[in-house]
C-alpha cells in the first residue's frame, strides 16, 4: 500500500506554495492590465499621427490650391478683388496698377480711392453701387460699364462685374468682383456709331439726289420726248409732201433730221432703261434659264431675217434672281451677240453655263468683231462706244445695264475677246438668295 505524500508534506510548505502561486498570477494579471492600456495608449495615439497627418496633408493641399488661385489671380489680366462682409477690401489683384496706374495697397489704404477716380458723370452709380455690396443682404450680381481717371490722367472704360460669396452653410461672406479695361472696345463701338451716323447723312444725301435724279428722268421722258416728236413728225411731213421739191443737198439734210431724231429717241429710252435698272424692285425666285435663254430668242426673231446664226443652247443650270431683270440680261447679251456678227456669213453663237462651288456661271460667247482685249474694262461703262464698232448701231447701254442689275443680284459679270475672233461675256449669280 503506498503512502500518501501530501499528507507527509508540512502544511506550512503547501500554505506557501499556494501564495506564491497566486502572487504570480496578480503579477501577471497586472502585466496583461498594463500592456493591455499600452496598446491602447499607442492605438489612440496611431489614430492622433494619422488624423494629423491627413490634416497636414490637407492643409498642404488647401495651401496649394489657394496659392494656384493667388497666382492665377495675381497673373490674370483683369482687376481682381475680395470684399469683406463690411464692404473692405480684402484682396486686389495687381492688374489694378496696370489698368489705373495705382498700386493694390494704395486701395487698402483708402476704401473710398475707387469712387475718387471715377468719372465724374459715373460717380454716382458707382457709389451706390459699393454702398449696396457693403450690405449683407446684397446678394445680387451687379454688372456695369463706367470710366475712370487713371493717375496720368487717362479716361477709361472699366467693364465691372460682381457677385455674392456663400460659405457651404449659406452664410454670406463678401463678394467677389472683376474689372476689364474695356476702352478699345468702347472707342472702336463710338467709331462705328459716327459712321453710321456718317452714313445715315450719306443715305439721306443719296436719297435727295436719286429724287433729284428721278425729277430729271421725269424732265427727259416729256419735256425731251415731246419736242423729238414734234421734229420727227414735221420731217415725215416735208418728207411726204415736199421731197420732190428738195434738191439733193435738202434730202441730205431732211435724211440727217430724221435719223439723228431716232437716235436721240434711242439714247432717251436707254438712258431711261439704264436709270430703271438701278432703282427696280428686285423679286427674286427660282428660274429655269433654259426656257427663259428660248422665250428671249423667241422675241428676237425680228433681228433673225435674213440671217443664217447657229445657235447652240447648252443644259443650263437654274438660277435664282429677278426673273423679268435677268431676262433683260439675255435680251442684252444675246442682241449684241447677234449685231456683232452680222459682218459674219456663218454666226455662232453659243449659250453655256459653269457651276463653281458658290455660284452659276452663264456666258454668251460669238465668233462676231470681238474687241481689243485692252479695252475690255471700258465695255461696261455706260454710253461708251469702242472706237472699232462705232460703225454699228446703238449707244453704248447694254452691256451698263447687265452689270448693274447682275451686281444687284450679289453676281458679277466680265469678258473676254480679241478682235474678230469674238467675243464671250460671262455672268454670275448665287446659287442660293
Amino acid at each position: 500500500m503506498k503512502k500518501d505524500k501530501s499528507k507527509s508534506i508540512p502544511s506550512v510548505y503547501l500554505r506557501r506554495r499556494a501564495e506564491k502561486s497566486l502572487s504570480k498570477k496578480k503579477a501577471y494579471d497586472e502585466m496583461e492590465r498594463k500592456v493591455k492600456e499600452r496598446t491602447a495608449e499607442l492605438s489612440a495615439l496611431n489614430d492622433q499621427l494619422k488624423e494629423e497627418e491627413v490634416r497636414k496633408k490637407a492643409e498642404e493641399a488647401l495651401r496649394m490650391s489657394e496659392e494656384k488661385y493667388r497666382m492665377a489671380i495675381d497673373f490674370t489680366y483683369d482687376w481682381e478683388y475680395w470684399l469683406g462682409p463690411d464692404g473692405q477690401y480684402i484682396y486686389i489683384s495687381p492688374s489694378c496698377e496696370r489698368i489705373t496706374g495705382y498700386h493694390p495697397d494704395e486701395f487698402l489704404a483708402d476704401p473710398d480711392l475707387l469712387s475718387k477716380i471715377t468719372y465724374p458723370d459715373d460717380r454716382i452709380m458707382v457709389t451706390e453701387h459699393l454702398c449696396e455690396a457693403g450690405q449683407g443682404s446684397s446678394s445680387n450680381v451687379c454688372q456695369m460699364d463706367f470710366r475712370i481717371i487713371t493717375r496720368n490722367g487717362d479716361v477709361r472704360w472699366i467693364s465691372h462685374h460682381c457677385q455674392p460669396v456663400y460659405r457651404e452653410d449659406g452664410s454670406w461672406v463678401g463678394r467677389r468682383g472683376s474689372n476689364r479695361d474695356i476702352t478699345k472696345r468702347k472707342k472702336a463701338q463710338e467709331e462705328v456709331q459716327n459712321l453710321n451716323r456718317e452714313l445715315e447723312q450719306y443715305i439721306l444725301k443719296l436719297t435727295e439726289m436719286n429724287r433729284e435724279l428721278d425729277a430729271f428722268t421725269h424732265t427727259i421722258s416729256h419735256n425731251l420726248k415731246a419736242p423729238l416728236f414734234i421734229i420727227g413728225g414735221f420731217t415725215n411731213m416735208l418728207q411726204k409732201n415736199y421731197w420732190d421739191k428738195l434738191d439733193t443737198d435738202g434730202k441730205v439734210m431732211l435724211n440727217a433730221i430724221q435719223m439723228n431724231t431716232q437716235k436721240m429717241n434711242r439714247l432717251i429710252k436707254d438712258f431711261l432703261a439704264f436709270s430703271r435698272s438701278g432703282r427696280q424692285q428686285i423679286k427674286p425666285t427660282k428660274i429655269d434659264m433654259g426656257n427663259l435663254v428660248k422665250t428671249v430668242l423667241d422675241e428676237l426673231k425680228s433681228l433673225l431675217e435674213w440671217r443664217m446664226i447657229k445657235f447652240d443652247i447648252k443644259a443650263l443650270p437654274r438660277g435664282y434672281g429677278d426673273r423679268a431683270l435677268i431676262k433683260q440680261v439675255f435680251i442684252n447679251l444675246l442682241s449684241g451677240a447677234i449685231k456683232f456678227t452680222s459682218t459674219k456669213e456663218k454666226a455662232v453663237i453659243e449659250v453655256g453655263s459653269k457651276v463653281e462651288d458658290n455660284e452659276n456661271i452663264y456666258y454668251v460667247k460669238d465668233n462676231g468683231v470681238g474687241f481689243n482685249p485692252q479695252d475690255k474694262d471700258k465695255l461696261f461703262f455706260p454710253f461708251q462706244r469702242l472706237s472699232g464698232i462705232k460703225e454699228f448701231e446703238g449707244t453704248g447701254v447694254g452691256l451698263s445695264i447687265v452689270q448693274r442689275i447682275v451686281n444687284r443680284h450679289g453676281g458679277r459679270v466680265w469678258a473676254e475677246g480679241k478682235v474678230n475672233e469674238g467675243a464671250t461675256f460671262y455672268f454670275s449669280l448665287p446659287k442660293k438668295a
